[in-house]
Order: C-alpha cells, then sequence, then structure tokens
C-alpha cells in the first residue's frame, strides 16, 4: 500500500490488528501518516472498545449501576479506537475521522443523533489527538438499514459478543446524515470555542494534509 500511495486505513480492524499494523508502519515507515477513517474515539464515552459485554457488566456492576441509569452501558462498540491508539496514529502525523452513526455512540441511544452529539464526537477526538490530527467521515449512509439487514443475516461474521444486533433491536440505526447537520453542527463547534481555521482543519485541511503526503 506504501509503495503504491494507498493510505493505510485502520477502520473495521481489531485492537489486535490495528496494534501490529502500528507495530509495523512505525518500524519499516515511521514518516508514512495513517488514518482511521470512520470511527469515534472510545474515551469520549467512558468506554473500553475491545472489552466483552460479560467485562462490561461487571465493570458497570463495580460502579454500582443498573440498566436504566444514565450511566450504564451495554459496552463499548467494537469499532471505537481507543486513546493509547488513536495518540500513535497522531504522533505519526495520521488522523481520526469520527463518524456520526448511531449504534457506535456509548450504549445508551436517543432516537436520533443532534448535531450537539456530533460536536461532541468530534471534540472527544480532538481531546485525545489535538486538533491538527481529526476528521469527519465521509461514509454517509443516510440509512443503516441495508447493514441492519446483512447483519442480522449473517451474525456469526461479528466478533462484537452480540453488540451491533443488539443495538439494532433497541432502535440504534439513525445516522446524523451530513446534509442535514453540518451548518448545526459548526455552530455547536463554535460554541465549545472552535474557530473558523479550527473548523477549516477539521472540515478539510487535516485529511488533505495526509492524502499529500501518501497518495501518488
Amino acid at each position: 500500500m506504501v509503495k503504491h500511495g494507498i493510505t493505510v486505513d485502520l477502520s473495521h480492524n481489531s485492537g489486535k490488528t490495528i496494534s501490529d499494523i502500528l507495530d509495523y508502519m512505525e518500524t519499516h515507515h515511521k514518516n508514512v501518516p495513517m488514518i482511521v477513517s470512520h470511527s469515534p474515539v472510545a474515551s469520549t464515552y467512558g468506554c473500553e472498545p475491545y472489552e466483552t459485554i460479560e467485562q462490561t457488566a461487571e465493570r458497570m456492576d463495580k460502579l454500582g449501576l443498573k440498566k436504566g441509569d444514565d450511566h450504564y452501558r451495554l459496552a463499548g462498540c467494537y469499532r471505537l479506537i481507543d486513546a493509547p491508539d488513536a495518540k500513535r496514529i497522531a504522533e505519526n502525523s495520521g488522523g481520526i475521522s469520527v463518524t456520526f452513526a448511531e449504534w457506535m455512540m456509548d450504549g445508551v441511544w436517543p432516537e436520533d443523533i443532534t448535531p450537539k452529539q456530533a460536536a461532541e464526537m468530534i471534540d472527544g477526538a480532538v481531546q485525545e489527538v489535538g486538533i491538527d490530527h481529526v476528521g469527519i467521515a465521509s461514509d454517509d449512509m443516510q440509512t443503516v438499514a441495508g447493514v441492519v439487514g446483512f447483519a442480522q443475516k449473517h451474525a456469526n461474521l461479528y466478533a462484537d459478543n452480540g453488540y451491533m444486533l443488539d443495538a439494532f433491536d433497541r432502535g440504534a440505526t439513525g445516522c446524523g446524515e451530513m446534509s442535514k447537520i453540518m451548518a448545526p453542527v459548526v455552530d455547536e463547534l463554535r460554541k465549545m470555542g472552535y474557530s473558523d481555521e479550527d473548523m477549516a482543519k477539521v472540515f478539510s485541511d487535516n485529511l488533505m494534509r495526509v492524502y499529500e503526503q501518501t497518495w501518488k
């Protein structure tokens, strides 16, 4: 991929695979940045992305939380990126692009993703890796209906302890469609103190910098 100018993307991978690729890239291609093209950061929600549902239940029990409590969550979605991996990507000049898909959130799902929640997902990544290493995802699905059907038919393909199907069953099928929410997301980021320069980096410049370094 590096030889042929293809950007290395770590989304859709397990924690072990991400770690292995990071190790390899840091050894053999130290100055070639990588990206996570469409995944939120786990620390935004206080989640542990690679733990099982049973491990989450034990953690919730130790915290004295029960189903129905505001801060109770089923588990961290397997698609979330943990903070150490995100920081390693940033240290190698790469970027994390968050996606506004409801089932990738914190295990406590609203009816729809609000602009404020989308801004919080961006800000959560910025807090971990800095303003120069965060972008927004380009996979605006509009609806996850096709994903739901495929996942239900091929449930055995997902090593996520049933997290995704449980999320779909609970109604977590929304997407924060960019065409609907991008303008008010800008308003929410301004309320958080983001400047026009900051938002230019998040909405385009950071990813374009990576692509200029990796594409041929």
